[in-house]
């Protein structure tokens, strides 16, 4: 294993071939595999997943290209791209769930990372209008009722990457993920689902999630069931319980 530290990640990080997606993509695959099956502390783990996430970001967008606005069902090739970037996904949110033993002031980073992530995943099901299945559904909500539980759903957190980016919070970011998949992206072109995905992130830190219905029963309001197996549906359907917000 080359990134078992933040500085021997950066010196690996270094030589990755980023100008060939599909062998940087494999290799990074390999050297998170290591990482998941390591025992590295969660504090030093962090630092390498942080390290990590611009140059996954960028392979997984130019191995997106394969098959985004492609016909479905893809061809075989298409379809291998999408598979490699799924389990690629999958490997960043393993090595975050073995973050979850860092300190307090580092935790609401992590459960914000595996609610991005877990949104990722959904969006490259979007790409290849693919329905979401009810796994990473309930995958989203026990990551968001996590940290409402632990009390942190709305405290801010940085960005430890980009430091100048606006700071977010854990509610905000499980908010974009349930307002992205209530635009019904499965029926968008990729430039609208594009434009969706800008206007979101705008879009997100304006809800609120509450426990109980607003006072003003006139305006339209949506709710999730946290215990359930899809997004967001018309609250008027639906009784105040503990689980729904």
């Amino acid at each position: 294993m080359k990134i078992d530290t933040a500085q021997n990640c950066k010196a690996w990080l270094a030589q990755l071939p980023l100008s060939n997606a599909p062998v940087a993509q494999g290799a990074l695959a390999v050297q998170l595999k290591l990482l998941n099956e390591s025992d590295v502390a969660p504090a030093a783990r962090l630092k390498v997943m942080e390290q990590l996430r611009e140059p996954v970001a960028f392979v997984q967008g130019e191995r997106a290209k394969r098959y985004c606005n492609q016909p479905v069902p893809l061809d075989l090739t298409a379809a291998a791209a999408w598979v490699d970037v799924i389990a690629l996904w999958q490997a960043v949110l393993q090595g975050y769930e073995a973050c979850l033993g860092v300190d307090a002031l580092s935790q609401p980073l992590v459960h914000l990372r595996l609610i991005e992530y877990t949104g990722l995943v959904m969006e490259d099901h979007n790409r290849i209008y693919r329905s979401i299945p009810a796994a990473w559904w309930q995958r989203l909500h026990k990551a968001y009722e996590a940290v409402e539980t632990a009390g942190f759903a709305d405290s801010s957190v940085i960005d430890t990457v980009h430091p100048d980016t606006p700071d977010t919070t854990c509610t905000a970011a499980y908010l974009q993920v349930l307002l992205i998949q209530q635009s019904t992206p499965d029926a968008l072109t990729l430039a609208q689902f594009n434009a969706v995905l800008r206007w979101v992130k705008q879009w997100a830190p304006l809800a609120a999630l509450k426990k109980t219905p607003l006072a003003d029963r006139a305006a339209r309001q949506l709710a999730v069931v946290l215990d359930g197996d899809g997004g967001l549906r018309d609250a008027a359907a639906l009784q105040p319980a503990p689980n729904v917000r």
